[in-house]
């Protein structure tokens, strides 16, 4: 029997996956699901299930911070990403971050199926229908605005919502303090803001403030 957790924030779909895979109750049994990052990796750390099924666009923690943050932990559930993203570099991410399958949600039942068997093999699978020059989703999504911020730029980003001067950044993070400004105006340019200020604002928007 394998044991399967869902995370998806949408209702419908989740009650979708629920459904499609109770159809497979004497193979697959269903142990937990939850709406939001936080409470899927605290959940799947305690209820340790074999196969995750794992939305990328979340609120509290995105789907690839989820992957990195299990794959950091001495359980290493396989995960299957199921996303409305058909975009090449989103695979590479979740393939870079320890993935062992991406999906677009609009994939039929035999092929859901077939990946969460197949995942068992320990190979990369991924959707046919991902095209390098498809992408569905404008490059302004809020989504793919946070993931397109380096680890750097992610470390500079809580300095400066905790207040940090440019120099205080620099000796915390142990670079330059023009290398803290070529961050911050990356970072500024990426999120479409202006301001400390509207960075703070963005992350409470956007679940990323402790």
């Amino acid at each position: 029997m394998n044991k399967i957790y869902i995370c998806d924030d949408h209702s419908l779909f989740l009650e979708g996956e629920i459904s499609m895979l109770s159809a497979y109750s004497d193979e697959f049994e269903i142990v937990g699901t939850a709406n939001n990052g936080l409470q899927a990796v605290e959940e799947i750390l305690q209820l340790l299930p074999h196969i995750v099924l794992l939305d990328l666009n979340l609120p509290g923690k995105t789907g690839l911070e989820v992957l990195k943050e299990l794959r950091t932990s001495g359980e290493r559930p396989l995960v299957i990403i199921i996303t409305s993203y058909n975009d090449e570099n989103l695979m590479r991410k979740v393939k870079a971050a320890g993935g062992n399958a991406y999906l677009l949600k609009d994939a039929g039942i035999d092929e859901v199926i077939r990946t969460v068997r197949g995942v068992r093999a320990r190979k990369f699978l991924n959707n046919p229908k991902i095209s390098p020059t498809q992408d569905t989703i404008s490059s302004s999504d809020q989504f793919k605005q946070i993931v397109s911020l380096t680890e750097r730029e992610r470390d500079l980003m809580t300095q400066l919502i905790k207040g940090a001067s440019t120099s205080e950044a620099a000796e915390q993070l142990f670079i330059s303090e023009n290398t803290v400004k070529n961050h911050r105006k990356n970072i500024y340019r990426k999120l479409n803001i202006c301001t400390v200020q509207e960075l703070i604002l963005y992350c409470n928007n956007h679940g990323l403030l402790d």
